[in-house]
């Protein structure tokens, strides 16, 4: 099986502060904030995707985070990453899950987006 090529991804954090925080991804109860907007390199799909969610998740939940993105989103003082939180990677949204990571659709992710403006 041939490996795609890597290619650069923008990658978004949105902090779910709805209702129930801490709890799965619900679009009717979501209230998403961007927190953070950087670039990254990986495979465009596959294990690419998951190591780049693997990464930011490290890297907001840790003290002393090594990659500049992650040090800025600590110097923002924003809260580590949760369940019910959202990463974008390239186009695909990802809702932080008890266990691991679930995939969301867009209009889900432009639901949680729409309710914190509201």
């Amino acid at each position: 099986m041939k490996q795609e090529p890597d290619v650069e991804l923008t990658v978004k954090v949105y902090l779910n502060e709805g209702a129930n925080p801490f709890s799965p991804y619900d679009p009717a109860k979501a209230r998403l904030h961007e927190a953070a907007t950087f670039d990254t390199t990986a495979e465009p799909s596959g294990d690419g995707v998951k190591a780049v969610l693997s990464a930011v998740f490290e890297q907001l939940n840790i003290d002393y985070p090594t990659e500049v993105w992650a040090q800025r989103y600590r110097a923002d003082r924003h809260r580590s990453l949760s369940v019910g939180d959202v990463v974008t990677v390239g186009e695909t949204a990802w809702a932080i899950a008890p266990i691991g990571w679930d995939r969301i659709s867009t209009a889900d992710l432009s639901a949680g987006i729409t309710n914190a403006a509201a």
